[in-house]
C-alpha cells in the first residue's frame, strides 16, 4: 500500500493529480493488481448466520401455518380431531365443544429438523467450503 502511495505522489508531482488518477484506471482493476495471488477467499460467517436465522424463521412460519390450517379444516368440517405429519413431526388439531387446540410431537425430530435446515443454510450461504484446501492444478 505504501508503494502505491509513493508511486501516486511521484506521478502527481510530474503530471498533476487529475492526469495521474485518470491513468490509474478502474479502481477494481487497480485493486486486483495489488492482491496477493496466494490469498484464499474466506467464508462469510455473518451472511451464513443471517440467512440461517431467516431460514429458521421461514420454517417456523410454514410449520405454524400448516398447523393452523389443520385447525381451520377441523373446525370447518366438524371433524373433531385430525392428525398428520409435517417433516417427521406429528401434528394434531382438535375442535369440539370444550375448546380448540393444536399440538405436535415427534421425539427428537422437532429439534433435529430445524437444526438440519439451519446447518445446511449456514454451510451454503457462508461458503464454508472455502476453508478446505484448494487442489493444485
Amino acid at each position: 500500500m505504501n508503494a502505491l502511495r509513493s508511486d501516486i505522489v511521484a506521478e502527481s508531482s510530474r503530471h498533476g493529480i487529475h492526469d495521474t488518477s485518470a491513468g490509474l484506471g478502474e479502481p477494481r482493476t487497480l485493486a486486483r493488481g495489488y492482491i496477493d495471488d496466494t490469498a484464499r477467499p474466506r467464508p462469510q460467517w455473518v451472511a451464513g448466520t443471517i440467512f440461517s436465522g431467516v431460514a429458521l424463521l421461514l420454517y417456523w412460519i410454514v410449520f405454524f401455518a400448516y398447523t393452523l390450517g389443520m385447525l381451520a379444516v377441523v373446525e370447518q368440517a366438524a371433524l373433531g380431531h385430525a392428525e398428520s405429519r409435517f417433516l417427521f413431526i406429528d401434528v394434531t388439531a382438535f375442535a369440539d365443544k370444550s375448546g380448540v387446540g393444536i399440538g405436535w410431537s415427534g421425539g427428537l425430530a422437532w429439534l433435529i429438523v430445524p437444526l438440519i435446515i439451519v446447518a445446511i443454510t449456514f454451510l451454503l450461504t457462508s461458503r464454508a467450503w472455502r476453508l478446505l484446501p484448494r487442489s493444485a492444478h
